[in-house]
């Protein structure tokens, strides 16, 4: 269920921010295809890839903060996400490198429920669109 109900103009507004969060929602999902590579990572290949996933996710988090979605929710999950997958890279380098010394199936449940933001943040976007669409479609029939 969409948290502006079926507010075209809302919806459009929501939608507008969804676009220029573009970037930043791309970044999250390679930083999910990071964090999973490193669970099944080297330590020295871990040792390369860490330094990405830290810049990205701080940097992620930073958009987030300073652009917050206007539905609040769906912030604080990618903030989760986000965190989540900074922990994965944090826990990883923090055993050297070496998932091997960790709860590999923990570690693979952040990001899995990374993906799952990332795939419902995708699902609301093409809902919003719908709205959008119909109802521009709407106001252009009314003029």
């Amino acid at each position: 269920m969409l948290w502006f109900g079926s507010d075209g103009a809302r919806c459009s507004t929501l939608l507008d921010w969804y676009v220029n969060a573009g970037d930043m929602i791309a970044d999250l999902d390679a930083c999910r295809i990071i964090a999973e590579s490193m669970i099944g990572g080297t330590p020295t290949t871990n040792a390369t890839i860490a330094e990405a996933l830290s810049v990205m996710t701080q940097r992620g988090e930073q958009w987030l903060l300073v652009n917050p979605c206007p539905e609040p929710w769906n912030s604080d999950h990618m903030l989760a996400a986000i965190r989540g997958l900074s922990v994965v890279g944090e826990q990883i380098m923090v055993a050297g490198g070496d998932p091997t010394q960790l709860d590999q199936e923990l570690l693979m449940d952040l990001v899995t429920e990374a993906g799952h933001i990332i795939g419902e943040v995708g699902s609301f976007v093409v809902q919003l669109t719908a709205i959008v669409r119909d109802w521009t479609s709407r106001s252009m029939e009314g003029t």
